[in-house]
């Protein structure tokens, strides 16, 4: 049985709709910020399981999603709706089958986490708190950052290409575990829209 969750998202930019989406569903959407440009979500109010109220917060966009699934990344990514994609799109979530990943990816999954936003706290222009950003990246076999890029940018170059600087060769401390799934997908979501200090006391 799937999983319901309680919506309560207006009728919002569809940029804004979809950072409240990821906050209530813990699963993060990916798109390119010109697709989603000059569009309104329909507001999504009651309770449903994550495949509905997002085709519900779509509905009028002219947009889809498609599901990815890798073993650590779970996402949606948005792309322009074919024709008879609304009706589709449902249906598909329920034949795709849920991967657990072992307890050594959710380790190393908390750990590049960890790592990732002590490098991002460490700087007053890339502390999280103010911004909403989608990165991805991979980690070779030292445990090094590799290829990091913005799939979703900030609005600000500078800060930008300051978050992608700071992941740039960023030592995790770690070699992946065999079987590692990659590339990492980081959605960084602004202090108003997530629970608890995005850094710590005494850091910016």
């Amino acid at each position: 049985m799937q999983r319901l969750f309680d919506f309560d998202i207006p009728a919002l930019s569809l940029s804004d709709a979809l950072d409240r989406y990821t906050v209530i569903t813990g699963r993060p959407t990916l798109y390119p910020s010109k697709l989603v440009e000059g569009r309104t979500a329909s507001a999504v109010q009651g309770r449903y399981d994550i495949g509905a109220g997002l085709r519900l917060l779509l509905q009028g966009t002219g947009l889809g999603a498609e599901e990815v699934r890798d073993g650590v990344t779970e996402l949606f990514v948005l792309k322009p709706a074919a024709a008879g994609a609304a009706s589709s799109f449902a249906s598909s979530l329920s034949q795709t089958a849920t991967i657990a990943a072992p307890p050594s990816f959710d380790s190393y999954d908390a750990l590049v986490q960890a790592r990732v936003r002590d490098a991002f706290c460490a700087s007053e222009a890339t502390a999280p708190g103010s911004y909403r950003a989608l990165l991805r990246f991979d980690i070779d076999d030292a445990g090094t950052v590799r290829r990091p890029r913005l799939m979703s940018g900030t609005g600000d170059a500078r800060r930008d290409a300051l978050l992608t600087a700071a992941l740039d060769r960023l030592e995790i401390g770690r070699t992946p575990p065999p079987g590692l799934a990659q590339p990492f997908t980081l959605l960084i979501l602004p202090r108003d829209q997530v629970a608890g200090r995005s850094c710590a006391a005494g850091e910016p």
